[in-house]
């Protein structure tokens, strides 16, 4: 299986890399609070009758995650990730993940 992301619109936030780090930090503990949220709620994607509205608070936490990690690749430069995603996989690969 496979997510497609597609291109991410990034912005200068005027964080140095670590404040941005923390950013990416505090958008990862909105996923888990919303998760959290969820407690007791089957949250398996074919179980639709846990609430509909908090899917999609999951969703757009995991959204605003991947946004705080995208400004910091473009502060350092980076516009392409697929060879480092090749990377990746083949590190999970590795690892018996993949």
């Amino acid at each position: 299986m496979s997510v497609y992301v597609g291109g991410v619109q990034t912005w200068d936030t005027g964080l140095d890399p670590r404040e941005q780090a923390v950013k990416m930090n505090e958008e990862v503990m909105e996923v888990f609070s919303a998760i959290e949220r969820c407690e007791g709620e089957d949250l398996d994607p074919e179980a639709w009758h846990w609430s509909y509205s908090m899917h999609f608070r999951v969703v757009d936490e995991c959204c605003d995650v991947i946004t705080a990690t995208c400004n910091l690749l473009a502060s350092l430069g980076v516009t392409d990730l697929r060879d480092a995603m090749e990377r990746c996989a083949e590190r999970q690969r590795e690892r018996g993940r993949l």
